[in-house]
């Protein structure tokens, strides 16, 4: 089954993507961070290397699919692992928003309904080195497509193709099919946004992912504010 690459789409799209350039800027200062959350998924998974990881946060803008694209390249061009990012978000996709994706694409939504096979809409994310299945265009009811059935057999289609399956996951009070994710995933990564959600309300939704019949892996607390050592400081 071939990976479809389209080779316009690889050098002006995703070049040109803000999110690929703050990435790829960013992962030698960020590498210990990410080996941090794959140690702690595998302990949670009890598998030296799992292959399928879900990414969710609890709201839409917590940076969920930010920390899925991160981890993504980290697993690709460091640990050399051949990642797919599953975005299963279908309400509020930001793949092709953000550049990652060719505009128009049908992705999963196609894939789920039987208007195309999987390797028609998978595309590779040419700097980041990690390949993607893109939601597809939006829609408002995605219980009826995102179920334990074809959530199961996506992921097992995918496996044949890669190493690392990462599911970047619709937001938690707004989505009720992580129920499925969560069931068809090793581990969990829960994104928290910092100075938007407190002690209790993050209380609320661990036990929310574990009723769910998910494991937390990781915990990634983002947008975190903090000042630049001295000796950066001079150098601006």
């Amino acid at each position: 089954m071939a990976i479809v690459q389209d080779q316009s789409f690889q050098l002006f799209t995703c070049r040109n993507s803000r999110m690929i350039r703050n990435l790829g800027w960013l992962l030698p200062f960020s590498e210990d961070l990410w080996n941090r959350v794959v140690i702690s998924v595998s302990g949670a998974a009890g598998s030296a290397q799992p292959r399928r990881i879900s990414v969710v946060g609890v709201h839409e803008g917590d940076g969920a699919s930010t920390v899925t694209y991160g981890l993504a390249h980290y697993l690709c061009e460091t640990l050399g692992y051949r990642t797919c990012v599953l975005e299963a978000d279908l309400r509020a996709p930001a793949s092709q928003r953000e550049g990652l994706a060719p505009t128009g694409s049908i992705g999963l939504k196609g894939f789920l309904s039987g208007e195309c096979g999987v390797d028609e809409v998978i595309f590779h994310v040419d700097p980041l080195d990690f390949h993607i299945l893109p939601s597809g265009p939006p829609i408002l009811s995605p219980t009826a497509l995102i179920n334990d059935r074809s959530v199961q057999t996506t992921l097992q289609t995918l496996e044949t193709m890669f190493d690392v399956v990462l599911v970047d996951s619709p937001a938690l009070n707004n989505g009720p099919e992580n129920r499925a994710i969560f069931g068809a995933v090793e581990a969990s990564v829960l994104v928290l946004k910092s100075g938007r959600i407190e002690a209790s309300q993050a209380a609320y939704w661990l036990g929310k992912v574990q009723d769910y019949g998910g494991k937390i892996g990781a915990i990634c607390l983002n947008g975190v504010r903090f000042g630049l050592p001295s000796f950066l400081r001079k150098l601006l």
